[in-house]
């Protein structure tokens, strides 16, 4: 990982550099470096490869900072990086998850807060693209919990810091290649509660979600295929959660449309009105469905009269 500016850590970590560490820390750093000893010997001397979420707090944080510092002024073509050691040790992911959190910890925001904007530099300057880094960072792997995982926070700020053209719906486009569309529905609605501590939330991608497709000018029986409603039949959709995304989109498509629509309309178009009759009158009597679906054969009764004849 190509990193900016090798000096910063230590320069943040300790102003003065090795002025304030003890003098005993300071001795050893410069006999580790005229012993050329290896970032990996002294990262795991000074303990610092006993878990992420306890580096934050390591008191010989400052130490390492500081042999980083001297070994790099010594060596101007062998320069390393803390947080080289640190993604190598325990990955993109963990390490962008502990800065998460330790960013909300008073005693290590500090710290926590510029090693993560390092972080962010460093996936930029390697011209990492937003899914890039969502698989680094394991997002592709949060299922449900995608957004109580903390670092998914580092990764929408560095897709808005990178994209910054719709940066909601690039997000959008890199949830949809890697959980589909019709995934996403059950991932939006696992997220509670639906307001969160983060910068972002579902119920604000989810509006991201249905502009993107209003701007590509996508109808209500194009979203029905997207999400897959298609597949499984009437009992399938009334229990499927993406129902409650269609829905939504339709009010939405609504607004400015030459001819609205209906939840009944865009099922009557994929399966007809006969078919969509008998299947109504199929699970009528499916425990916590009856109410429903009489509201669903009201209205395809309507649509009857309005089609004038049985499909």
């Amino acid at each position: 990982m190509k990193l900016p500016g090798n000096s910063m850590l230590a320069k943040w970590l300790n102003p003065s550099k090795e002025a304030k560490l003890p003098s005993a820390d300071v001795r050893q750093i410069k006999k580790w470096v005229k012993n050329k000893d290896s970032m990996d010997d002294v990262f795991k001397r000074l303990e610092l490869n006993a878990g992420m979420e306890m580096v934050l707090s390591n008191a010989k944080l400052n130490t390492y900072a500081g042999y980083i510092d001297r070994f790099n002024k010594k060596n101007p073509t062998k320069k390393v990086s803390m947080l080289d050691m640190f993604t190598k040790t325990y990955g993109d992911d963990v390490v962008a998850r502990a800065l998460e959190v330790g960013a909300n910890v008073p005693s290590t925001k500090k710290m926590a807060s510029r090693l993560r904007k390092e972080l962010l530099n460093s996936w930029e300057l390697n011209g990492e693209s937003a899914l890039d880094v969502f698989k680094l960072l394991k997002l592709d792997e949060a299922g449900s919990k995608l957004f109580v995982t903390p670092q998914l926070n580092t990764w929408v700020t560095y897709t808005r810091m990178t994209y910054l053209r719709r940066p909601e719906e690039e997000m959008v486009s890199v949830f949809a290649a890697t959980y589909w569309y019709d995934g996403l529905s059950g991932i939006f609605l696992a997220a509670k509660p639906r307001v969160s501590r983060m910068r972002f939330n579902a119920l604000h991608l989810e509006t991201a979600m249905g502009n993107m497709w209003l701007r590509q000018g996508l109808t209500p029986d194009d979203i029905f295929k997207l999400l897959k409603l298609d597949d499984g039949g009437v009992t399938n959709f009334l229990a499927n959660p993406n129902m409650k995304t269609l829905s939504s989109y339709i009010d939405k498509f609504n607004v400015n449309a030459d001819q609205p629509t209906t939840l009944v309309a865009v099922f009557k178009n994929f399966y007809g009105v006969k078919r969509m009759s008998d299947m109504l009158e199929a699970v009528k009597e499916v425990p916590r469905m009856k109410v429903r679906v009489e509201e669903w054969q009201l209205q395809l009764a309507k649509e009857k009269l309005r089609a004038g004849r049985i499909q």
